[in-house]
Order: structure tokens, then C-alpha cells, then sequence
């Protein structure tokens, strides 16, 4: 989840790495692979010569590179044009954050955020605009539900829609109709966002946001458990249990009672039918979207302190300035530069910036970011005895935890990405490979391995990241406001708040698209009061 400079031709020696995006296919980049057949793939902007700033032009900085940086500055470009100059900058040596791909074996498979709900509008249309492409229908899998603590298979759908069905509604009753309803509901007022953002609208606070989306029963939905909320629309205890508490695990690694209403609403949404990736591998968006909307990205560049300037009014311009103080990749100190506008599209709680100037708010005060490790292993299949010989051992089925447990909260064959063409792939892709990933809390321990895939297993690549906040104590959290300047023509607004009301690529994609709305708004003002000042 990535900011600008002076104009000087000095740059390149005196920040991190800079790059233009560009229209050519990117390629991957490694460094000391951590097993000759395995390597992490991370999308590098492909370098160009520095240029300097337009004069006269605003310049924004955004902090993140990630789907939510990314996003921005699509979004950034779209409402105020070519009228802009943006600068994105990224700590590490790559972009796209959270959404990983990995290779392994000549393959590439996601490591981040995988699925897209066929309702994720801004998803649906970036991906158009990046010019990739949605995974084809790979038909339906089979998935079981395990409960971890009993030792049993909770649930098994077959994937035939019809018998499922039938079984869902033998074992629940009229729960999951009633659940279907539930969600279908709260995806209808959801849905109010995308022509809310359309027409410019900005919001200073999740709680705003969501109540010009759902009304009162949004923003009450944060300080209800989800379990509360689920009896409240007549839904059994056995579907809470193991339904919803496998969409949680799966979807956030967290346990069903650490989970407010609209967050694990939302994740129940992503069991829905439909979902899909992209066919090139989802790391791969956000270096198309800096290319489409013609930004700078410094990579390697750390932004360490954003300081507010006080304002300046002169005839034809209101001057408020940000100064960002960063260092390179090395540590060392780079020569500070001021914007006029700044979009955070990183959580406080990885990027540890400081604000210096700001009006006094709770800053990154929510809580922590949640570990989750994606194990992948070389592996002929699972070993049906783990689970009590209970499936063909030819035909396994995914396996989604109903809590996140000790051992795992999933575990599944991934099916590898098709990048595109002129994408550098290492090592020899025709090497037979069957991949298995497992998703858990901790590391995997070397007797979960081999209980679950035999002693005879192949290569093991653990990917530890911090996917997604800990919703616990959901009943008293303070969230960050989305609008970090709120002074007249303020400029600096935050895409992560959106998280605490739910974390996915959408709502990075939400938060981003009010980020920019902030901005707009705040030239805006400094235009209108720029105009009086001459007047006068």
C-alpha cells in the first residue's frame, strides 16, 4: 500500500530510486532468492531520466504503493487531470504492497489479497484500465469445513449448486436463506458509495462515511459483535459457529468473537459466489495503474515526518505547503521538498510517520496490524488420514478451518497466475508442480507439514505479512480521521482508516477515491480564496 520533489535533476543521487512509469510490461525483480527454485516477485517501475516539476502546477505526494496508493493516483489523475503533478513513494524496492506474487518452479502464484466480488465496482474497472484481465471460471471446488478443536468435517459442499443447497438447508434450516438476505441487504446500501464518490462527495470520518451509505445501522454495526448481529436477523448458532466463523477465519485469521457486524459482514460477502482474481496475478495492478496515470514513483525512499506549513495568502495563490522529510535506502537523510497536497496511503501502525503542525487528533491510535503466514508447499496431495480419511485422496477438497486454530485456518491447491507476456520468469515452467497453500497464524511447524502432506513433501515457502488490523476491542476504538487537515484549503487526507471498518482491496480502493475527493475539494477552496484575494 506509495510522494513528489523539488525539480531538482539532483534527485536521482540524492533520493531513493526514482522511476516514471511507464507503458512497457514490467518485469520482476529479485534479490537473493530464499531458495534457488523460489523467489519473491516484486513489480519495479522501469527507470527514467528525472524531470523536473511544471511550474504553476500543484504537487501532490503520495505516501504507499499498494493497491490504496495506486488507486489514488488513478483516481487523483481522473478528477483533476493533467492540472497535477504526483509523486508516489514507496519504502521498499518494490510497489503493490500487499498484493505478492510469488515464483516457485517457474510458476507464479499470489501471495496478498487474492478475490474480487463481482460488486467491487472500482476492482471491476481499475483492472479494466490496467489492461488485465479476470481468471477464467476454474467451475465450482469442492470445500469442506473443518472444525480443528472436535476433530471433524463441520460441513462438505460438493460443489453442485443444487446439492449443496439441499444440505445447507437439511443441517441450518432457514439460516442461510436468511443470512443470503442479510448480505444481499447490507450490499445494497453499500453499493450507495460508488454514486456518493462519483458526484465529489469527501467524508472526514469513517462514521460519516458509512452513515451516508447505510444510515444509523452502518455505523452501529462497528460496535456490534457480529454474532449479535447475525441472532438479531434470526440466523441459527450452528451456521454463526462454523459458516461464519470458517469466513473469518479464512478471510481474516481472527476468531468470529473479535469481529464487529460490519466487518465480518463484509467477509461473508467474499463466500459469495462469482468472486474472481486477476489472470495475470493481482501484484501486477498497481504498476499498471502508476503507468496509466503518468506519476513519478521513488522506490527505496522512506518518508520519515510530514510538517505542516502555515498558509500564505498572495494575489492568484493561498499557499499551504507540506514539507516530507525522508531517507533513502541506506538510512541516510534526503533533502526535504514540499508539496501542496498529501495522500497516506499507508496504515501509521508500518509507517511510523510523524505529523508535525496538524490540528491534534488520535493518529494511528486503533490497534495493531494482524500476522498471517501463506505456507506453500511442493506436494503431491493431502494426506487424507490428517483429516480421518474423510475424501478421495485423487479429489481433495479446500479445507477452511471454522476457527483459526493452532495448526491452520486453511488449506487448499493454488492454481498459478498467467502473467503476461514479457514478464521474466526464473527457473523451468514446465516442471510438474502441484502447490499447496496453507494459510495460518504462526509459522508452520515441521510435523504440521509432514502430517499434512507426508514426509515426502517438497519445497517449503512460508510469506509472513501483516495482512489485515485486529479487529478485538472493536466496542471502544477511536478510529483516525480521513481528513488530517481540516483548516481551510487543508490538504493531506489518510485512505486507512477505511480498514477498521473492513479490510479489502475495495475498501483500500473506497478510501482512495475519498483521499482524492479531500484533495480536489481542498484546491477548490484555495482557487475560490485565491480569486477573493485578487478581487479584493
Amino acid at each position: 500500500l506509495a510522494q513528489g520533489g523539488s525539480g531538482s535533476n539532483k534527485r536521482d543521487s540524492e533520493q531513493g530510486s526514482e522511476h516514471h512509469a511507464s507503458h512497457t510490461t514490467p518485469k520482476d525483480v529479485n534479490s537473493k532468492p530464499s531458495h534457488p527454485k523460489s523467489k519473491p516477485l516484486h513489480v519495479k517501475p522501469e527507470a527514467s531520466p528525472a524531470e523536473d516539476f511544471r511550474d504553476n502546477v500543484p504537487k501532490v505526494a503520495i505516501i504507499g504503493s499498494g493497491i490504496g496508493g495506486a488507486a489514488s493516483a488513478e483516481f487523483l489523475r481522473n478528477i483533476l487531470g493533467e492540472n497535477v503533478d504526483i509523486d508516489v513513494f514507496e519504502r521498499e524496492d518494490h510497489t503493490c504492497g500487499r498484493l505478492g506474487l510469488k515464483e516457485i518452479d517457474g510458476k507464479v502464484y499470489n501471495t496478498g489479497g487474492c478475490v474480487i466480488h463481482p460488486r467491487n465496482m472500482y476492482m471491476v474497472n481499475l483492472t479494466k484500465i490496467a489492461g488485465l484481465d479476470h481468471n477464467d471460471d476454474d467451475g465450482a471446488a469442492q470445500t469442506y469445513f473443518y472444525d480443528q478443536d472436535k476433530k471433524y468435517f463441520a460441513l462438505k459442499q460438493t460443489g453442485n449448486d443444487f446439492v449443496d443447497t439441499i444440505w445447507l438447508l437439511l443441517k441450518y434450516g432457514l439460516s442461510p436463506i436468511r443470512l443470503n438476505w442479510a448480505v444481499d441487504a447490507m450490499l445494497k446500501d453499500f453499493d450507495n458509495i460508488y454514486a456518493l464518490q462519483a458526484k465529489g462527495i469527501s467524508f472526514d470520518t469513517v462514521e460519516d462515511m458509512l452513515h451516508a451509505m447505510g444510515g444509523d445501522e452502518f455505523v452501529k454495526m462497528l460496535q456490534t459483535s457480529l454474532r449479535k448481529y447475525l441472532e438479531s436477523k434470526s440466523i441459527g448458532e450452528s451456521l454463526i459457529s462454523e459458516l461464519a466463523g470458517a469466513a473469518m477465519a479464512v478471510n481474516y485469521g481472527q476468531n468470529l468473537r473479535d469481529m464487529h457486524a460490519f466487518v465480518g459482514m463484509v467477509s461473508l460477502a467474499g463466500v459469495q459466489p462469482g468472486l474472481w482474481s486477476i489472470k495475470e496475478g493481482n501484484g501486477l495492478i498497481c504498476n499498471r495503474l502508476f503507468s496509466q496515470a503518468n506519476v513519478k514513483v521513488h522506490t527505496s525512499t522512506t518518508i520519515t515526518s510530514i510538517k505542516r506549513i502555515s498558509p500564505k495568502r498572495e494575489c492568484e495563490q493561498v499557499f499551504i505547503k507540506y514539507e516530507l522529510s525522508a531517507t533513502d535506502k541506506s538510512g541516510h537523510q534526503i533533502a526535504p521538498q514540499q508539496y501542496d497536497g498529501v495522500i497516506i496511503a499507508a496504515p501509521f501502525q508500518l509507517s511510523h510517520i510523524s505529523l508535525h503542525g496538524f490540528p491534534s487528533m488520535p493518529i494511528g491510535a486503533e490497534g495493531t496490524y494482524h500476522q498471517t503466514i501463506a505456507t506453500f508447499v511442493n506436494a503431491s496431495k493431502v494426506k487424507p488420514d490428517f483429516f480421518h480419511d474423510e475424501f478421495d485422496p485423487s479429489n481433495p477438497p479446500d479445507v477452511l478451518a471454522t476457527t483459526p486454530g493452532k495448526q491452520f485456518t486453511s488449506v487448499g491447491t493454488e492454481n498459478p497466475t498467467s502473467p503476461p507476456e514479457g514478464f521474466e520468469v526464473l527457473g523451468n515452467s514446465n516442471v510438474d508442480t502441484r502447490v499447496h497453500k496453507v494459510f495460518s497464524q504462526d509459522p508452520l511447524k515441521d510435523e504440521t507439514i509432514k502430517s499434512l502432506f507426508g514426509d515426502d513433501h517438497g519445497d517449503v515457502h512460508p510469506v509472513n505479512w501483516k495482512a489485515y488490523p485486529s479487529y478485538s476491542g472493536f466496542e471502544s476504538r477511536s478510529m483516525t480521521p480521513f481528513n488530517l487537515d481540516g483548516a481551510e484549503g487543508g490538504a493531506v487526507a489518510y485512505t486507512s482508516p477505511i480498514e477498521w471498518a473492513a479490510s479489502a482491496m475495495e475498501m483500500s480502493c473506497i478510501g482512495a477515491n475519498n483521499a482524492a475527493n479531500i484533495i480536489a475539494k481542498a484546491f477548490k477552496v484555495r482557487e475560490s480564496a485565491a480569486s477573493k484575494e485578487c478581487r479584493l
